[in-house]
């Protein structure tokens, strides 16, 4: 017989050591919050990664593992997670301001370059829901386009046939909208590769491997997108726009 797929057996584990244990995912949350609220943080982000080794990521359970790592002074570790809570839940004001507090304290931060205000309220528009949600949204649209375009056909009068042809002109719009809202945010959560740089003084460099020229260093905790993949090093970009070289095993992706 086939050996199972690492992943598999890994889940099977790790539900058989809880059940031996007698701890369920809820009690391992909540005794993850206890042991952050007493100040036992490591304690904290142990349950916390036990319950994602479930594959039971959610926002919330990235958010306080974050908080725990913050709380060490593990800045890499915290970003990762505050970020894939926002992956996860990006209007959350609790997860935003976290992440700009902590922002605030990363050396040599890098800022993005200012946008124009056109792309600010496109970036503002498709940032109100996840994907799912524009899905969601597109859907009852077309429904209600139906329904208006059915009405179009059954009134008689003229000037109740424009009011609904109206109608239908911006739900259409709307759908338009949504549409490309939805495919915006999956790009953003999954197409393109975001990683968090995980140590610290490490050099960017202008070719894959030691021998590139030093372009500029980079901090832990500071976001970058990864942009292609060559024997263990990688190129990423900065939201300045400057791109450079790092070792794969100095990032971790988002």
């Amino acid at each position: 017989m086939k050996s199972l797929p690492r992943s598999i057996l890994l889940f099977f584990m790790t539900l058989t050591c809880l059940t031996a244990l007698g701890a369920s995912p809820d009690d391992l949350f909540s005794k993850a919050n206890e042991a952050y609220m007493d100040g036992a943080y490591q304690q904290a982000i142990d349950h916390y990664e036990a319950i994602l080794d479930l594959e039971m990521e959610s926002a919330p359970l990235n958010y306080n593992l974050g908080n725990a790592y913050f709380q060490l002074e593990l800045t890499g570790m915290a970003r990762l997670n505050y970020e894939r809570a926002k992956r996860l839940d990006p209007r959350n004001d609790a997860i935003l301001h976290n992440i700009d507090l902590l922002r605030e304290g990363i050396p040599l931060e890098v800022k993005a370059l200012p946008q124009p205000r056109i792309l600010q309220w496109r970036d503002s528009l498709t940032g109100l829901q996840r994907a799912d949600g524009w899905a969601w949204t597109a859907l009852f649209l077309i429904l209600a386009l139906s329904v208006s375009l059915a009405m179009v056909f059954y009134m008689r009068s003229p000037a109740t046939k424009k009011l609904f042809l109206a109608i239908a002109a911006f739900l259409l719009i709307g759908i338009i909208i949504s549409f490309y809202a939805a495919g915006k945010q999956y790009q953003m959560a999954y197409k393109n590769q975001h990683a968090i740089v995980m140590e610290d003084n490490v050099a960017a460099r202008s070719a894959p491997g030691d021998n590139g020229q030093e372009l500029f260093i980079l901090m832990e905790g500071i976001k970058v997108e990864v942009k292609t993949s060559i024997n263990n090093w990688s190129e990423i970009r900065l939201p300045d726009g400057n791109t450079g070289w790092l070792p794969d095993d100095a990032f971790e992706v988002i």
